[in-house]
């Protein structure tokens, strides 16, 4: 999927721009507090419903203006089918989505037409943060290749807040919490096959991308389920139901799982520098790319806030280099362009613009 036509209305200091003909790197280049990283935040929006800078999305709608809109235009590279998507947030309401004219309820629907991968400053907790962030990229890949994961994973969640309720309440009469149990247990192993799945899946291609792109070597990934593996949840569910009596919430579960990197078999944020952290990071959302790509077809839209202060010159050019490979388009953001447009190599249409204060222009440099 390839965005050519970009239209942003109202988010921060960016009142109204038009980007036309948009390449496969576009790099958005201009001081700090210019509006380069805004332009990102609407492609998230439009790709999300939702910011990466702020979970108050008041924050980003312009002061003055009641609503913030984004709309694109994206060609399948694959068919050459064209496709229109828009979303709209409001000071007081969910996001209004509209693909080709037609109002949208979920926002699955943006998630599976625009796969997504964000490289800034916050992505590197993938390596330092706690196991929920590196379940939601397990489950980024996942959704992607596995249709039903959605419904079954919504399901999960049902289950473990009535469980939850119930225990938070004392309320544990055996009927309704074995109803529960029983419920979790089938859901939770489709979502436990689905996620070892995939894992045998990308671990291959993972070690072939870091060690292409980083050099990296000794570096592993351990899935853990969220349970002990001798166990089959409904065991687990059942051997753990005093202790989550006792603390008031589901102590094991798909909920629990966490993807465990190892570098040396440690876990690689004690063993590796903070540029080699930035890397493999990078290298992770690149492997994510390249199997979605094997398995669907479809490539990846890469957003990469600050590209050279985030890593060396060595690593920035290896990472374009993986980029061009994979035909992913990418929106960089930079101070200086000249760091950034000699990283590609001829074939690849480069698109520089100079942002102030706001406002966008295209650059010849």
């Amino acid at each position: 999927m390839h965005i050519h036509r970009l239209d942003i209305s109202g988010i921060r200091n960016i009142d109204k721009a038009r980007l036309d003909g948009l390449g496969q790197v576009n790099v958005f280049y201009g001081a700090n507090g210019s509006g380069k990283t805004s332009i990102l935040e609407s492609l998230h929006m439009l790709c999300l419903g939702r910011s990466f800078r702020s979970r108050q999305f008041r924050s980003v709608i312009q002061d003055g203006k009641e609503a913030s809109t984004v709309f694109t235009s994206v060609t399948d590279l694959s068919s050459g089918k064209k496709t229109s998507a828009g979303v709209s947030r409001s000071r007081s309401s969910s996001p209004e989505i509209r693909i080709n004219g037609e109002s949208i309820n979920t926002l699955a629907v943006l998630a599976q037409l625009f796969p997504l991968q964000l490289l800034s400053a916050d992505s590197f907790e993938l390596i330092e943060g706690g196991p929920a962030i590196r379940r939601q990229f397990l489950d980024w890949g996942v959704f992607h290749v596995e249709h039903s994961f959605i419904s079954h994973w919504q399901a999960v969640k049902k289950c473990i807040k009535h469980r939850n309720s119930l225990l938070r309440h004392g309320k544990i009469h055996d009927s309704s919490l074995e109803a529960w149990d029983h419920e979790l247990a089938e859901k939770g192993a489709l979502i436990d096959k689905a996620r070892a799945g995939y894992i045998e899946r990308f671990q291959p291609v993972f070690a072939e991308t870091v060690e292409r792109v980083a050099g990296l070597k000794g570096l592993s990934l351990e899935y853990y389920k969220g349970w002990s593996r001798d166990d089959d949840l409904a065991s687990a569910l059942a051997g753990a139901r005093d202790k989550d009596v006792q603390q008031g919430y589901t102590s094991v579960g798909p909920h629990r799982a966490d993807l465990r990197i190892r570098a040396q078999g440690r876990a690689a944020s004690e063993v590796l520098s903070r540029g080699q952290e930035k890397i493999l990071v990078c290298a992770l959302r690149l492997a994510q790319a390249s199997v979605l790509r094997g398995t669907s077809g479809k490539e990846c839209i890469f957003l990469i806030d600050d590209l050279p202060s985030e890593l060396d010159a060595s690593y920035r050019a290896s990472l374009c280099v993986e980029l061009e490979r994979l035909n992913a388009q990418a929106f960089i953001t930079c101070i200086e362009p000249r760091e950034i447009e000699s990283l590609w190599s001829k074939e690849v249409n480069v698109c520089m613009f100079h942002v102030e204060h706001g406002d966008i222009s295209i650059s010849e440099s």
